[in-house]
């Protein structure tokens, strides 16, 4: 048996193939059709596909790399430093069994080899999918391949969505997370899972990559509130695209509930969708588990103590959606009670639509939170992660998070416009007055936070027995305000609260102190509070300031980063 070394080099590739790593962009006359892609022999971006009539191009990045297999093994790379032209050492032994050779190009990511095989994962369906293509070539005495023909193994659904905004919510199977690449030719596809991504801005249309066009069947879909089917003209497969789908969904009848026509106390369970005003003195609850949209509700609690509840009650982990250009307001009942109770040990994680427009006002009508616990009635923990928030809490009680004399878990704010306002002794994000809350986390969203008589804005309330857990804001834009003797950030009059961290990736955070504060960031008067880091600088450590903090964490304003 011979053997020998071949160098190989691939100049000039025509491949025609179709490219769904990354941004699909085709001609508006053209959607819906395949888009053949040939490669461009120029630098730039791979990822970016330029429209045509009829064609789109494509180019490669220096330092891609395309993986040559003989026999069943994988035998060396082809690479590419300047966009046009792979070349590479590949080792060969003996005659090819089916007399092809093979290339693969993955994404130029670099791949782990056992066996002659390796595997690729394909679970982003958003962005830096990669692109998992082969070419057959017929084996010949010649040392170098001209226009190799790539086949990929994924495809582009593209489909008319309707009505639908919560366009993450839809459910599709046959898409793939991983696929087992066989140096021999063969590709085997990993376990199917379900993604939708937008295609085009401002479109009604909307895309959905897949690995094997042969297991997208036509059946029922659904998103949150909604129901429908996916379907699939005949003939609609060409090449790897997937042709004319239609996917039709429509508000389930059975899900929507008119708050004026309930008379009774209502549990709602996965999926209902809420609209209307509550004209009945009845209790609202949100089963363990459930996702439910609010679609225009006004609920205005009595402050009845025959009514011994929230506006709305969380039984367990719950998330709320604020469907896009809505309005909604959330009342509490009898006065302990917040307007969105939050039950404890469990997660209340609330929403905006896909464009973050749904609005909710929530209020207490005495000594509970906005969004969170009541009066000795503790809460679990809070997530925001969209929409237009305003939350503002009874005598004592937080805008979000506790009541007066009582606890809640962890607050996090990834997104949204937040606007929380305490009342009487309590913070306007974490602790009401006498009670403590868990870690407090901004990472994103606008957030206005004011703190009641002796508390602070973000942090803990007033009183010896008030705390928070850690605060730690790393991205979005807060201001916070701290009332009489309380810091902006941390902690209120004669209060507590854990470390305080701000990073270097928010866009802005302004902190004002109350009257007679000793801080802006840190502790209260008569208060005290964990290491002060900003910008990763310790200002504040083992209850003393450190370097600068003297002068930096008491001015009257601080604003970070400087503008």
């Amino acid at each position: 048996m011979k053997k020998m070394t071949y160098f190989v080099m691939a100049l000039a590739m025509a491949l025609g193939f179709t490219q769904c790593k990354k941004e699909q962009i085709a001609s508006t006359e053209n959607e819906g059709e395949k888009v053949t892609i040939t490669l461009k022999l120029n630098n730039g971006s791979r990822g970016h596909i330029e429209p045509g009539e009829n064609t789109a191009s494509v180019v490669y990045d220096n330092g891609d790399v395309i993986m040559v297999g003989f026999n069943g093994a994988y035998v060396g790379d082809l690479t590419t430093t300047d966009g046009s032209t792979f070349s590479g050492n590949v080792n060969i032994s003996g005659e090819p069994t089916d007399g092809k050779i093979h290339f693969y190009y993955l994404d130029g990511k670099s791949q782990t080899v056992n066996n002659g095989q390796c595997t690729v994962d394909i679970s982003d369906q958003t962005s830096g999918l990669p692109v998992i293509s082969y070419a057959c070539v017929d084996y010949s005495s010649s040392n170098t391949y001209t226009n190799v023909k790539m086949r990929n193994q994924c495809a582009l659904v593209k489909f008319d969505l309707g009505e639908v905004s919560t366009n993450t919510a839809i459910t599709l199977t046959g898409l793939k997370t991983e696929a087992t690449i066989g140096f021999g030719g063969t590709v085997t596809n990993g376990t199917a899972t379900g993604n939708i991504v937008t295609y085009g801005t401002g479109s009604t249309r909307y895309a959905v990559v897949l690995s094997d066009q042969a297991e997208v069947t036509e059946g029922t879909i659904s998103a949150e509130g909604y129901e429908g089917t996916f379907s699939i003209p005949t003939a609609a497969y060409t090449n790897a695209f997937l042709t004319n789908a239609t996917m039709t969904l429509t508000e389930a009848a059975s899900t929507i509930i008119d708050l004026a026509d309930v008379k009774s106390n209502t549990t709602v369970g996965d999926g209902a969708i809420l609209t209307g005003t509550l004209g009945a003195n009845v209790k609202i609850s949100i089963a363990d588990g459930a996702t439910v949209t609010l679609n225009g509700v006004s609920i205005n609690g009595e402050n009845d103590k025959d009514c011994s509840w929230a506006g709305i009650t969380c039984e367990g982990n719950a998330t709320i959606i604020l469907k896009d250009g809505s309005t909604n307001t959330v009342r509490g009942f009898y006065e302990d009670y917040p307007g969105i109770y939050a039950a404890v040990g469990y997660t209340l994680t609330i929403k905006g639509g896909a464009a973050g427009t749904g609005k909710l006002t929530a209020s207490s009508n005495g000594s509970g939170a906005g969004i969170g616990g009541g009066y000795e009635i503790p809460c679990g923990s809070i997530e925001i992660q969209g929409g237009v928030i305003t939350a503002t809490g009874g005598v004592g009680a937080a805008g979000i998070g506790s009541g007066y004399e009582a606890s809640c878990g962890a607050i996090t704010i990834s997104g949204g416009t937040v606007t929380a306002t305490g009342v009487g002794g309590a913070a306007g994000i974490g602790s009401g007055k006498y009670a403590s809350c868990g870690v407090i986390t901004i990472s994103g969203g606008t957030v206005t936070a004011t703190g009641g008589s002796d508390a602070a804005g973000i942090g803990s309330g007033y009183g010896y027995y008030a705390s928070c857990d850690a605060i730690t804001i790393s991205g979005g834009t807060v201001t916070a305000t701290g009332s009489e003797w309380a810091a902006g950030i941390g902690s209120g009059d004669e209060a507590s609260c854990g470390d305080i961290t701000i990073t270097t990736g928010v866009t802005s955070v302004t902190a004002t102190k109350g009257e007679d504060a000793p801080n802006s960031i840190g502790a209260g008067d008569y208060g005290t509070c964990g290491t002060v880091t900003i910008g990763g600088e310790v200002y504040y450590e083992n209850n003393d300031y450190v370097g600068t903090g003297s002068t930096y964490l008491t001015q009257d304003q601080i604003v970070y980063p400087q503008p």
